[in-house]
């Protein structure tokens, strides 16, 4: 998911009051605990949904020694199963990358808004966007190891885990009843 986000810090608003600004850290840290439980949440169903579709391919396997039309038809019904619950992973990860996103930009926009210098969230563009920084500690600066090869997005990657559980059901009901 590419991002159009235009970097510089929007100084804080003189006329900010205290009770904005004590709105905008409560904002900003709600944001940001969202962000990291929707991530802890995607992963989590991510790892659940992989152990189920391992369940039903070692369903499949056990299944493939019986004897016809039982086979078959369990074969059959078990990859159309697999193939369904895909199309559920595919929607349900898809919606919690969005909310993951969301919450992130959320977090960022409240940031660079009212917690001007603070860029913690925002230091996260040029990552993003493969453009040199630096991150300082102990007045020494590291650059970050990330290379543009390096970043084959994780949203991608989830979702090509997904594709390739669904063709091994199409190939399996293709191969039952094609002759």
């Amino acid at each position: 998911m590419a991002v159009d986000h235009k970097l510089g810090p929007t100084p804080q608003s003189p006329e900010a009051s205290n009770p904005e600004m004590e709105n905008a850290r409560v904002g900003y840290q709600a944001a940001v605990s969202l962000m990291a439980f929707e991530g802890n949440l995607v992963w989590a169903r991510y790892g659940l949904m992989v152990l189920v579709h391992t369940i039903i391919l070692t369903a499949i396997g056990l299944t493939s020694g019986a004897q016809q039309p039982t086979r078959t038809i369990t074969l059959v019904g078990l990859s159309l199963v697999g193939l369904t619950l895909c199309v559920v992973w595919w929607l349900v990860n898809d919606i919690g990358f969005r909310y993951y996103f969301y919450w992130l930009f959320a977090a960022r926009e409240l940031e660079e808004r009212y917690l001007a210098p603070t860029q913690t969230l925002s230091r996260g563009i040029p990552l993003e966007r493969n453009e040199a920084m630096t991150i300082i500690l102990g007045g020494k600066e590291y650059p970050p190891n990330v290379k543009m090869e390096d970043r084959f997005r994780m949203v991608n990657s989830s979702k090509a885990v997904i594709i390739i559980f669904g063709v091994l059901y199409l190939a399996l009901v293709a191969a039952l009843l094609l002759p």
